[in-house]
């Protein structure tokens, strides 16, 4: 039987680099049990949690990194839910250029194999990135167009992994989405 740590052995990018996987369907397991960690290691502050990302849309290529954005009522929440991702195994990297947000990143073995993304609940940001992802889910012809998008990306910026970013953001600003 797997360890806890073993079971994540289908995610894990070393730190930098930019390579994309075949979707894995245990992704969503693996989801499912980290939000409920963290929203009971988060408590009282944590009230949400969403699989983003293209690790949540079956059918897509993705970086092995689990996507999780947990919910709280109220930036000043983070201050207190800060310490608490510490201490499930997350680093706090700050915004990350994303204001409002707190970007967290967990490593197993030295391979990055989750990132959290914390926001307030129905701020326009975290409308966004469900609606993004509810897109994908929804519309097999942009997720062709993203997976072409994020191949492209892939191969021309390997050791870039802000590059990767920038152009995954140029792809995310050109398609319209409707918020809440």
């Amino acid at each position: 039987m797997k360890t806890d740590e073993q079971r994540w052995d289908v995610l894990g990018a070393p730190l930098g680099s930019v390579g994309l996987v075949a979707h894995e369907p245990v992704w969503a397991d693996l989801f499912k049990e980290e939000s409920a960690r963290i929203q009971k290691g988060c408590q009282p502050y944590v009230i949400e949690t969403e699989h983003i990302g293209s690790t949540a849309i079956p059918n897509l290529s993705a970086e092995p990194i689990l996507d999780i954005m947990p919910g709280i009522e109220s930036l000043d929440h983070a201050r207190e839910v800060i310490p608490l991702m510490k201490d499930l195994g997350y680093a706090c990297h700050g915004e990350q250029g994303i204001p409002g947000r707190r970007f967290f990143s967990r490593k197993i073995e030295g391979q990055v194999v989750a990132h959290a993304h914390l926001f307030v609940v129905g701020t326009d940001a975290w409308n966004q990135h469900i609606a993004f992802r509810d897109l994908l889910l929804a519309e097999g012809n942009v997720v062709s167009s993203y997976e072409q998008c994020k191949q492209a990306l892939a191969q021309s910026h390997q050791s870039d992994r802000k590059s990767y970013a920038a152009g995954k953001v140029e792809f995310f600003r050109s398609v319209e989405i409707e918020t809440f």
